[in-house]
C-alpha cells in the first residue's frame, strides 16, 4: 500500500519454513521446525519541506509459542535528492533511528542509503535479565542491501 510523494505506507505479511524441515541431527525422532510467520508495517512522512522524513515501524514475529514485538523511529536527510527527468542524480540519503524490542533491548540505528544500495550499523543494548549474562555488551550488527528492480 502506498500513499503520495509525502507519504508512503507499505504493510506485508511473510513466511517462513513453510515446508517444515526436520532440524534433528542426532536423533532419529522427527523434530519439525514450526513455520515463522512475520507481519509488518511501516510508513514515511515528509517533514521540511520533503528534505527529511520520519519513518515509524512495527514488526511482529512468531514461531511457535514465541512472539517478538519490535516498534521504532528514523529520522531521514535526504543529502542529495534524485533528478527527476534525467537520472543522473542518484539519491543519497542518512537515516537515524531508535528502536525497541519488547522487554529486550533498545536497538540504536544508522543507515546510509544511496540509489539502489545501502549500508547499516545497528547496536542492540540488552534491557532483559540476559544482560547480566552477557555483561552489557549488546550486539553490533552491519547491513549490505542491494535492492532489484
Amino acid at each position: 500500500v502506498t500513499g503520495s510523494v509525502d507519504r508512503l505506507f507499505n504493510v506485508g505479511f511473510a513466511a517462513y519454513n513453510v515446508n517444515r524441515p526436520d532440524y534433528g541431527f542426532v536423533t532419529t525422532e522427527n523434530a519439525r521446525l514450526p513455520i515463522r510467520f512475520t507481519f509488518f508495517a511501516n510508513g514515511e512522512f515528509a517533514i521540511r519541506g520533503g528534505a527529511a522524513a520520519l519513518m515509524p515501524g512495527a514488526y511482529v514475529f512468531r514461531q511457535g509459542t514465541f512472539s517478538e514485538y519490535l516498534v521504532g523511529l528514523y529520522y531521514k536527510y535526504k543529502v542529495i535528492n534524485p533528478s527527476k527527468y534525467t537520472g543522473y542524480v542518484k539519491p543519497l540519503s542518512v537515516s537515524f533511528g531508535a528502536f525497541a524490542r519488547a522487554n529486550d533491548a533498545a536497538i540504536l540505528k544508522l543507515l546510509v542509503d544511496y540509489h539502489r544500495y545501502s549500508i547499516g550499523y545497528s547496536f542492540d543494548a540488552n534491557t532483559s535479565k540476559l544482560s547480566t549474562y552477557i555483561r552489557s555488551r549488546g550486539a553490533h550488527e552491519i547491513v549490505l542491501r542491494f535492492v532489484i528492480y
